[in-house]
């Protein structure tokens, strides 16, 4: 079946950048609260950071939500359609051909995926950064940020054939109920092992242990409450996220995410939240 002939969108669209790196096209854009677009599909992949705003929809038979914030993959030939929130949405998008991500090695049946941990962000804010700061980007810099963003998907996935459903379940858990792992012994009382057979299984499958996997989870849903703009401190999201301090949380963001808390906020936060309809 055809995708549905869409209306012309450009009185609800904005691009503020757009450059060709390699394989990859880079584009800062933004749409109005008003936009919204019915079934259609595109012939690239795509991987967005989600910078303010946000929006709702279905995409291959899966409901999507994105939350400012969040690094989002979608793959190519996937009918969807999309809603923007109250606030419309920007992002930085990062579209590719779909030989790139298969030879990525990213699994061609992943539709689409909101990125579980905060490796992606770090290099999706740089590329954002580079774009913003000059008007000649440095083209092999962002060529390299776009095929890290798609290596970091891949690995877990290239490990996945052959994984136990208990290890999904470990990973369920530190993605969706975090307050189970409350402890390594606690994660593996829910899935019926033992917790040096679940540390040491869990670091075969993710390249990473349990806790800092978990980490992750918690700096990535930090990071989408830091793009909200509805923070009322720094230290207030670091507890919310189950950090002992500011000064512990900013620590950690800064070493996966490569910026503080407070220069994230302010690169994402680089133009208005919406366009003018």
């Amino acid at each position: 079946m055809n995708a549905t002939r869409q209306p012309n969108p450009e009185s609800h669209f904005r691009v503020h950048a757009s450059h060709f790196a390699g394989p990859f096209q880079i584009t800062i854009k933004s749409y109005s609260p008003s936009f919204s677009q019915g079934w259609h599909e595109h012939d690239r992949g795509s991987i967005d950071l989600v910078l303010a705003g946000g929006g709702t929809g279905m995409y291959g038979g899966r409901e999507i939500v994105s939350p400012g914030g969040q690094v989002e993959y979608f793959a190519s030939g996937v009918r969807h359609n999309f809603r923007c929130g109250p606030r419309g949405i920007r992002t930085a998008h990062i579209a590719f051909p779909g030989w790139v991500h298969r030879e990525a090695g990213v699994d061609p049946d992943l539709i689409a995926s909101a990125l579980p941990h905060a490796g992606a962000i770090g290099p999706a804010v740089c590329v954002l950064e580079e774009v913003l700061s000059t008007h000649s980007p440095d083209l092999l810099l962002l060529e390299s940020l776009a095929m890290r963003i798609l290596e970091d998907l891949a690995g877990p996935v290239r490990r996945s054939a052959g994984r136990s459903r208990w290890i999904e379940e470990v990973r369920e858990i530190l993605e969706e109920e975090p307050e189970l792992a409350t402890s390594l012994a606690d994660i593996a009382a829910v899935v019926g092992r033992h917790p040096s057979h679940v540390s040491r299984e869990f670091r075969a499958s993710f390249g990473m242990s349990v806790g800092e996997f978990g980490r992750r989870v918690r700096l990535s849903r930090s990071a989408i409450a830091l793009a909200s703009g509805r923070v009322r401190s720094i230290a207030q999201v670091a507890i919310e996220h189950g950090f002992c301090d500011q000064a512990h949380y900013a620590n950690a963001f800064r070493r996966h995410v490569g910026c503080t808390p407070n220069e994230f906020m302010r690169r994402v936060g680089r133009m208005p939240d919406s366009v003018s309809a």
